[in-house]
């Protein structure tokens, strides 16, 4: 009867977490109170790239020990001995957006960089990874713009910092206006009293100009390549969305085209048209084409539009596509459509310095939002594009990387990415782990010095050690270690490790 009970609780909580955006966090086991969480120390930076712009937001989730979750029936709050938590986000972005990358960190200095994984083996290996105790997150496209992280563990005092990483398209006005509209889901269960950095690029064609009213900003760093504003976190609560207004100075063009190649068999281009300049077309017609132009013997293998087939009027047309060959700068695109009896042509000449850094992963992107099969996976797992079919693990022993800036954004055969450093698995051992009364700690090389550390930050043990210590025994009662997490910090000549354990 308590499985059954078990069961439907967390189905119903499920299905009220799936109708709006939400920050709970829950125990792993033993109880089914929830608690509110909080977001803090956000930073949010924004890189346009051809018609869209990278999202890249980083912000720590805290556990509310003041304010209680309206779902908790139970009425109590978290204290410092509920270190078995998991974070559970829920949030929408806008539908044409698309995740690119993930990031955990473990503590102050050690990132791990999510992989991407068929969506059934991650969520196999977290929930086996939570029963052990050990870091994970999982990010994951649940359905539509409904999107999910997942975070374990987390306490009142252990808060856990992540980076998501999304790519959104540009919404477009006349005039060449042109906005992105920040995560407000996310920025709306951010610490009131706090702020966020929010830092906004240029790029050669696509300027930014203001933030857009209600919102308000204080800049404390400008230059000729970005701006970086204070923006108070109080805006997010009173007003449905955000934007920020770029200026486009090639708004006119009839065609908005940008290409890029990846390699000699993988190129891809990003096509915008503005339906505003055929002014004969009145209604949507499925009737046109576009002429990609190409040197002889390349050709266009494939494309997907975001119009559903139509041309519609006064609206945008978007299509990314991938190609064979070389681009044919003295040839013009055009455009050929059908109304009535009548065949309409709208060319323009290309530009061969519009390139894209990220077109693959708009093509993969649109790629998934038309077909779902084994090869739908694959691209998703090459490219690092989540779809419904894959998510973004990041585990304890997986990738460290030194920053989250610089990564390749393809897996690169599976070698090791740039940025990316060898996780060093080897050089200590502490077992067994989880700890139940006598553990040791094995090292390859000399230990100068080790301190233990609780999850609260107290300092448990701390000793410096004669030279050529290699094997180190302890007894977890003489340290009155109790049950819960803690950290080794170990000290070699050269190199500090941290090693998470567990007390059971």
């Amino acid at each position: 009867m308590k499985k059954f009970l078990t069961l439907v609780f967390s189905a119903t909580f499920i299905f009220l977490q799936a109708q709006f955006s939400d920050l709970a966090i829950l125990p792993t086991q033993g109880s089914w109170a929830i608690h509110k969480g909080i977001i803090d120390n956000t930073e949010i930076e924004i890189i346009p790239d051809g018609h869209r712009a990278q999202v890249e937001l980083t912000f720590t989730v805290y556990v509310d020990s003041v304010n209680l979750h309206f779902n908790n029936y139970r009425r109590n709050l978290p204290t410092y001995k509920d270190n078995l938590l998991e974070a559970r986000l829920n949030f929408k972005l806008a539908p044409e957006a698309f995740f690119y990358d993930s990031y955990l960190w473990l503590n102050a200095t050690t990132i791990i960089r999510a992989k991407i994984l068929p969506r059934g083996e991650a969520n196999r290996v977290y929930d086996s990874i939570v029963n052990r105790k050990i870091d994970p997150s999982i990010l994951q496209k649940n359905w539509d713009n409904q999107y999910s992280l997942k975070i374990f563990p987390i306490s009142t005092v252990f808060p856990r910092k992540v980076k998501i990483a999304y790519s959104i398209p540009f919404k477009v006005e006349d005039n060449g206006r042109e906005f992105i509209e920040l995560p407000t889901d996310i920025l709306k269960l951010t610490s009131a009293s706090s702020t966020t950095s929010l830092i906004v690029h240029h790029k050669s064609n696509v300027k930014f100009k203001h933030l857009v009213f209600p919102l308000t900003g204080s800049i404390i760093n400008e230059n000729s390549t970005s701006v970086t504003f204070r923006l108070q976190n109080n805006q997010w609560v009173t007003n449905p969305s955000f934007y920020l207004e770029y200026f486009n100075e090639n708004a006119k063009e009839p065609f908005s085209f940008y290409h890029q190649k990846l390699t000699a068999d993988e190129c891809f281009y990003d096509l915008r048209l503005s339906t505003k300049q055929l002014t004969n077309l009145t209604k949507s017609i499925s009737s046109f084409g576009v002429k990609i132009p190409l040197r002889t013997g390349g050709f266009v293998y494939q494309n997907y539009n975001t119009s559903k087939g139509l041309l519609i009027p006064n609206s945008l047309y978007n299509e990314c596509g991938s190609f064979v060959g070389e681009m044919d700068f003295e040839k013009p695109i055009e455009l050929k459509y059908k109304i009535g009896s009548t065949i309409f042509t709208l060319s323009d000449t290309l530009k061969s310095n519009r390139t894209g850094e990220f077109l693959y992963q708009n093509w993969a992107h649109m790629f998934s939002q038309n077909v779902t099969n084994d090869e739908t996976k694959e691209i998703s797992l090459k490219y690092r594009v989540l779809n419904n079919q894959t998510a973004f693990l990041a585990l304890e022993d997986g990738d460290t990387v030194t920053s989250t800036k610089g990564n390749d954004m393809i897996s690169n055969g599976g070698r090791v990415r740039s940025g990316i450093v060898s996780a060093d698995k080897e050089a200590i051992s502490v077992y067994p782990n989880p700890i139940i009364k006598d553990f040791k700690v094995e090292s390859e090389t000399p230990i100068i010095s080790l301190r233990i550390i609780d999850i609260s930050g107290r300092l448990v043990y701390s000793q410096e050690f004669e030279k050529g210590t290699k094997t180190l025994e302890f007894n977890s009662e003489e340290l009155k270690m109790k049950s819960g997490i803690y950290w080794l910090i170990i000290e070699e000549k050269s190199k500090m490790h941290t090693i998470k354990v567990l007390k059971e």
